[in-house]
Formats: C-alpha cells, sequence, structure tokens
C-alpha cells in the first residue's frame, strides 16, 4: 500500500514538472510578445512625430529589456525549434538594439531634441537605419513564428497526450 502510494506521487511530481515548465514558458513567451510587438506598435506612432530622440531614448531601454526577457524564453524553450527561433530573435534584438544606438548617436551628434528634420539624411542615421529597422522586422515576423510554433506544438502535444475518453496515451 505504501509502495503505491510512493509511486503515484512520484508520478505526480514527474507530470507538474515539464507542465511547470511549459507554464514558465508560456509566462515568458507573454512576456517577449509585450516587450518585442508593443513597443513597435505604440512607440513610432506616438514618439517620433514629436521627438525623434526620445523615441529612441525609450526604444533603446525596451530593446534591452527585450534581450532580458528573450534569453529567458530561449533557456525554458521546450524543444529545438522554438529554440533556433528564440536564438534567432535575440540576435536580430541586438542587432536592433546597436542600431537605434547608432541612430541615437547621429541625433545627438545633430542637435538632440532640436536636431532638425534633415537628420533623417545624415550617413550616420541612414547607415545605422539599416541595420536597425530590418533587425525590427526580423524581430516582428520571428515573434510571430515563435507564436504559431508554439501554438501549434501545444495543441499537438495535448491531443496526443489524452485520449478522448480520458485515458493517457503514453505512459
Amino acid at each position: 500500500m505504501a509502495d503505491s502510494k510512493a509511486v503515484s506521487e512520484r508520478t505526480t511530481e514527474a507530470e507538474t514538472g515539464p507542465r511547470r515548465m511549459a507554464d514558465r514558458f508560456g509566462f515568458w513567451l507573454g512576456m517577449a510578445n509585450l516587450v518585442v510587438l508593443v513597443p513597435f506598435a505604440i512607440l513610432p506612432v506616438t514618439l517620433l512625430r514629436t521627438d525623434h530622440m526620445a523615441f529612441h531614448l525609450v526604444y533603446i531601454p525596451c530593446l534591452i529589456i527585450g534581450l532580458w526577457v528573450i534569453w529567458q524564453l530561449r533557456g525554458l524553450a521546450p524543444n529545438r525549434a522554438l529554440r533556433v527561433l528564440a536564438w534567432i530573435l535575440l540576435a536580430a534584438e541586438a542587432i536592433a538594439l546597436l542600431g537605434h544606438a547608432g541612430e541615437l548617436f547621429a541625433v545627438m551628434q545633430h542637435g538632440g531634441f532640436e536636431a532638425p528634420y534633415e537628420v533623417f539624411e545624415e550617413p550616420e542615421h541612414v547607415m545605422s537605419a539599416r541595420f536597425a529597422l530590418p533587425a525590427i522586422m526580423l524581430s516582428i515576423l520571428t515573434m510571430i513564428v515563435i507564436d504559431l510554433t508554439a501554438g501549434i506544438q501545444g495543441m499537438f502535444h495535448r491531443a496526443h497526450r489524452v485520449a478522448p475518453h480520458g485515458r493517457e496515451l503514453r505512459t
């Protein structure tokens, strides 16, 4: 009797381990969506038209936080496909950070908060934007692919784990 209770407790612990890991992955996936997609959707519309330097001063910390969140997500990815996608996202965010830092440097050289509109045509700004914009677009595309991949794999895993009558298919 005691042995069956011990086996049942070990089985319960084993089942909660992967589930807990999946819950943590889900949390960090939500955070990654928050720090990758939301700043891109809000900041250009609100800050770029008012003050170019303020846009970069706000977006750069968002990218730094995004790098940290993606690093956490990468470590919790349950399979190789999601780990590779997380590495791609991490690289794209790092390149975007360097590009935005270069753009900020160009804006600061040409007047900072008082920089004229012509700063967009300055070679330093153009060169940095050639890295920042494609990297941000790659980040967004990769984030969408990660979301779809995680969702499809999650549905596939749940469908194969429990039979229609509630019995487990795999032990």
